[in-house]
């Protein structure tokens, strides 16, 4: 019975992982960051935490005998990513990455590509009512703003007593409807949308209201991962595995 490793944390990591939930013909074990409370748990062969760098995660597949990576988690977690291609290479482990197709500008959007986060913060204007829509991982580098006014949304509750801007905070998990996202625009009188390009169908209502609102969005650029063996959908991946071995 092959041992298959399923880095997660987003749908799609899920959807995969739930084709074999009843399949005795592999083994399969997710493992899940962290970083979000109370996460969906798919299979009790779930481990939740870091590896502890590229070392931490090839003392594991070593232990658990791994003899598939499936790298279907999410496309701005690169560290990860880049780990388990690394320790694919060394191990002569087949690794094959899920990639989530980006969302595409319409003539009808008013998108600024930015190079990375801090790079986005120089085509804010003097002063603005901005929506930061990044996860947690990256808010302390608008901390410091104190012209600008911020609606803050995560998908846990968190504590923002050091965020020294101007904020309102809210918190909730996709997928989000347009009309949610265009009272919480309107609401707020939001003049800018700060976002990552994730991709999928959960948040991208957003960039649909933003567009209907003719709002600006900054659009921080996806990261570059280079893999040999990458998927565009959840149901090749699954007919992957079941062909394996």
């Amino acid at each position: 019975m092959p041992n298959v490793l399923i880095i997660g944390g987003t749908a799609e990591a899920n959807k995969i992982a739930y084709h074999f939930i009843n399949n005795k013909k592999y083994n399969i074990i997710i493992s899940l960051a962290g970083r979000t409370i109370n996460p969906k748990i798919i299979t009790p062969n779930t481990r939740i935490g870091g590896f502890g760098g590229s070392e931490g995660l090839e003392n594991f597949i070593h232990t658990k005998k791994i003899e598939l990576i499936v790298d279907a988690s999410h496309p701005y977690a690169t560290n990860i990513s880049r780990n388990a291609i690394e320790t694919s290479k060394r191990l002569r482990i087949p690794i094959i990455s899920y990639i989530r197709r980006e969302w595409k500008r319409s003539p009808l959007d008013n998108w600024i590509d930015a190079k990375s986060f801090e790079d986005a913060i120089k085509y804010l204007p003097k002063i603005s009512r901005t929506f930061l829509s990044l996860g947690k991982q990256n808010l302390d580098l608008f901390s410091n703003l104190k012209k600008h006014w911020f609606l803050i949304r995560t998908i846990d509750k968190i504590q923002l007593d050091t965020f020294k801007a101007s904020h309102r905070y809210i918190y909730g998990k996709g997928p989000f409807t347009i009309l949610d996202e265009l009272l919480i625009m309107k609401n707020n009188r939001i003049d800018y949308i700060i976002t990552r390009n994730s991709g999928g169908d959960d948040t991208y209502a957003k960039m649909l209201a933003a567009r209907y609102l003719k709002k600006r969005v900054i659009v921080i650029r996806r990261p570059k991962i280079v893999s040999d063996n990458n998927f565009y959908n959840t149901k090749s991946i699954v007919q992957y595995i079941n062909d394996f071995n």
